[in-house]
C-alpha cells in the first residue's frame, strides 16, 4: 500500500513500515505506530516554539514526540528524530482530553506541536487539535509542511498558526533531507496563507546555503512581503561538521539582505544580534526589541503598547500582547528539553553506557523522575556536577568509570586551586557568541572563572534570561573587564568578537590589550569536558602560575575515557556527538584502566 501522509508516498509492504518508521502497514490498513504518545509536555512561552508575530508572550503547552520524515544534517532535534528505538520506551500516552484539562489547569492558551514533525502523527494530532479547539484552546505546529494536498487540507482546518521549517529552496537542498522536490512546501505555504492561517518561516542557514535562503525569500515574498522569516543560523548538532557554521556577521548581513524582500526577518541562535529586533518597514524605527532565549528561542523586552510606530505603520501582529510572558523553568520547554537529554547522554557516553538499550534506559529513567527539571542546577556548579557523575555512576552500574572520571576532575581541579590561590583576581567578562550578550552569573562557565582565580564581572549584572542578557555599549564600558571569554557553545572566532568590538567602540582593557579568549567548542558546558575548559581559563587569566599543556591534557582525556584520541573524534556543537566517528561497544567496570589523575 502507498502512504497518503506526505509527498515521499513510501509504499509499505505487509506489516512494514516506511522511511519515518512511524507508520505501518496492518492488514492493509495504515496504522501509527506511536498513537498518541509523547516524549514530552511542557509549559513554554510562544516564542520559544518560535514565533514572533502570533499572540506574543502567551504561554502554551508544547508537546513533542519521535521521529520525522525527513533527515537532514544537524538537526537541532536529531536525538528524537533519527533515534525511533531509543526513545521508543521513553514514550507516554495522554488521551487528548487529558492533555487538554491539563492545558487549561496550567493557564495555557494554546497547545503546540514541536520538537519533531507532526506529519509522523497526523491522525493523533488531528484528535488534538479538535479536542484543544473544542475548549477554546489555540492549535499550532512547528511542521516541514511536506503534506499531501489531502493531509495538508486536514491541517489546515485544524490548526490556527503554523511554523514551516524550510531547507532551502530548490530540489537539491530538499533531496540532501531525504525527500525529492521543493515545490509541495511552497505549495503548501501559499495554501495555508490563503487558508487564513498565520504561517512564519524559519529555515536554517548553514554556510554556503546563502543563495537558497534568498531565492526561498523571494518565493515567500510572491505569496506576501508580511510573513515573518526567522534565519536559524546553522549551529553544527547531530553528525554535522562545524566549518558549516556561519560566522556571526556572515549570518546578519545575510539577514539584511533577506529583510529587503522581507523586511519582518530575524536571527536566530546569535546571542546579542540587534537582527533580532523588528523595526518599521517604512521609517526604519526600533519597534520591538527582543533578546536571544535559549536554542531556537526569543524573549519579547519591549514594543509599541498599540503595535503601531509613530510614522502611522500598524504591525502585523495577530493577538493581543500579554504584560508577561511565562518562565520556563531550568531546561524544560523549548528545545532546552533536547539539550538537556544531549547532556544525559554525553554524560552515558563518559562513563561507558553505550549501547542502545542502555542509554534507552537511562533516558526513560530521567524523564520518567523528572531529571530534566533539575539538571540545570547540578551542572551549573562543580561540586554538584561531579555529584552528578558518582549519582549516574551509582543509578546505573558504572561506579568505578565514575570514580576514575571524578578522580580525574577532582585532581585537576584541586591543581588549579592551588596555583591561583592568593593570586590576583583579573576581571573576566563571559560573552556568547557577540559582545552584548552576558552569561547570566549562576552559569558554569562564571563558576570556571571564579574557580580558576578570576572576578567575574558578569556577577554584578541584576537581571538574567536564559542563558544571559543583552548589555548595552555603557554598560560594557562601565564593566572595563581585562579578560573577556567568548562561549564554546555559540561562539565567535578571537578576530571576529574583536572586529565586533572595534565597530562598536567597545575599548575595554581586554580589547585594548588583546585578551579575548575563544573556549574550545565543548569545553566549558554540558560535557565532563569543562576541565578542559578549567584549564584554558586558569592558564589565560595567570599565565605566571598556570601552565597546563591543554593538547596534552586533552590527550589524555580523550584516550582515558573514551578510548581514543582526540583527532579521531567530530567536534561539533552537539554536548556528545563527539563519539560519533568512533565506534565504543559496552562497556563494563572491569574495561576501564584509565589511570587515577591526582
Amino acid at each position: 500500500m502507498k502512504c497518503g501522509i506526505c509527498e515521499i508516498g513510501c509504499r509499505l509492504g505487509p506489516g512494514l513500515s516506511g522511511s519515518c518508521g512511524m507508520y505501518q502497514n496492518r492488514e492493509g490498513v495504515l496504522e501509527e505506530r506511536f498513537p498518541f504518545s509523547y516524549i514530552a509536555a511542557l509549559p513554554v512561552s510562544i516564542e520559544t516554539i518560535p514565533m514572533t508575530h502570533f499572540h506574543p508572550r502567551a504561554k502554551f503547552l508544547q508537546l513533542g514526540g519521535i521521529g520525522c520524515n525527513f533527515s537532514c544534517m544537524g538537526c537541532v532535534s536529531d536525538l528524537f528524530t533519527h533515534h525511533i528505538d531509543l526513545f521508543a520506551p521513553a514514550l507516554t500516552r495522554f488521551a487528548p482530553e487529558h492533555l487538554v484539562r491539563q492545558a487549561k489547569a496550567m493557564g495555557c492558551e494554546g497547545i503546540v506541536w514541536c520538537m519533531n514533525d507532526p506529519t509522523v502523527c497526523h491522525p493523533s494530532f488531528l484528535s488534538l487539535a479538535a479536542a484543544g479547539r473544542s475548549e477554546g484552546l489555540l492549535v499550532g505546529c512547528s511542521s516541514n509542511v511536506y503534506h499531501t494536498s489531502q493531509t495538508l487540507a486536514q491541517l489546515a482546518e485544524a490548526v490556527d498558526f503554523v511554523n514551516c521549517g524550510l531547507k532551502g529552496a530548490t530540489d537539491q537542498a530538499y533531496r540532501e533531507c531525504g525527500v525529492p522536490s521543493a515545490e509541495p512546501v511552497f505549495r503548501n505555504i501559499r495554501f495555508l496563507h490563503d487558508a487564513g492561517i498565520h504561517i512564519e518561516i524559519s529555515i536554517m542557514y548553514a554556510k554556503g546555503n546563502e543563495s537558497e535562503v534568498l531565492l526561498a525569500a523571494e518565493k515567500l515574498a510572491q505569496i506576501s512581503g508580511s510573513i515573518p522569516m526567522q534565519i536559524m543560523r546553522f549551529l553544527p548538532f547531530g553528525e554535522a561538521p562545524i566549518h558549516q557554521e556561519p560566522t556571526v556577521l556572515e549570518a546578519e548581513a545575510l539577514c539584511r539582505q533577506v529583510r529587503t524582500l522581507l523586511p519582518y526577518t530575524y536571527l536566530f541562535n546569535t546571542p546579542g544580534t540587534s537582527c533580532l529586533h523588528t523595526h518599521c518597514p517604512q521609517c526604519g524605527s526600533l519597534l520591538v526589541y527582543r533578546q536571544f532565549y535559549g536554542p531556537m528561542g526569543c524573549r519579547l523586552i519591549s514594543y509599541p503598547p498599540d503595535g503601531r510606530c509613530r510614522c502611522g505603520h500598524k504591525l502585523p501582529l495577530i493577538g493581543p500582547v500579554r504584560d508577561t510572558a511565562f518562565e520556563e523553568f531550568g531546561m524544560s520547554g523549548g528545545y532546552r528539553f533536547t539539550r538537556g537529554l544531549e547532556i544525559i547522554r554525553a554524560l552515558c557516553g563518559i562513563l561507558g553506557i553505550t549501547t542502545q538499550e542502555e542509554v534507552s534506559r537511562v533516558w526513560h529513567s530521567a524523564i520518567a523522575h523528572n531529571d530534566i527539571d533539575q539538571l540545570h542546577d547540578k551542572i551549573n556548579r562543580i561540586d554538584t556536577y561531579l555529584d552528578l557523575i558518582t549519582e549516574m555512576g551509582c543509578r546505573f552500574h558504572r561506579r568505578d568509570n565514575a570514580s576514575i572520571l571524578r578522580s580525574y576532575m577532582e585532581g585537576r581541579c584541586s591543581k588549579v586551586a592551588r596555583a591561583v590561590r592568593d593570586g590576583k583576581k583579573p576581571r573576566v567578562y563571559y560573552a556568547m557568541s557577540t559582545p552584548f550578550f552576558a552569561l547570566n552569573e549562576d552559569r558554569l562557565e562564571v563558576q570556571l572563572v571564579t574557580f580558576a582565580g578570576g572576578d567575574c564581572v558578569n556577577k554584578r549584572i541584576q537581571r538574567s534570561g536564559k542563558p544571559g542578557v543583552n548589555l548595552s555599549r555603557e554598560e560594557l564600558l562601565h564593566l572595563n573587564p581585562e579578560h573577556i571569554f567568548v562561549s564554546g557553545l555559540l561562539s565567535s572566532t578571537a578576530d571576529e568578537f574583536r572586529n565586533m568590538c572595534e565597530a562598536d567602540g567597545i575599548w575595554v582593557d581586554a580589547v585594548r590589550h588583546g585578551r579575548i579568549h575563544v573556549i574550545r567548542p565543548g569545553w566549558d558546558f554540558g560535557n565532563p569536558r569543562w576541565i578542559l575548559g578549567l584549564m584554558q581559563i586558569a592558564n589565560a587569566l595567570h599565565p605566571d602560575r598556570c601552565d597546563f599543556d591543554l593538547d596534552q591534557e586533552a590527550d589524555h582525556f580523550y584516550r582515558t575515557f573514551y578510548q581514543a584520541p582526540p583527532e579521531q573524534f567530530v567536534t561539533n556543537r552537539s554536548f556528545y556527538q563527539e563519539t560519533s566517528i568512533v565506534h565504543m561497544g559496552a562497556a563494563s567496570d572491569s574495561d576501564w584502566n584509565g589511570e587515577l589523575y591526582r
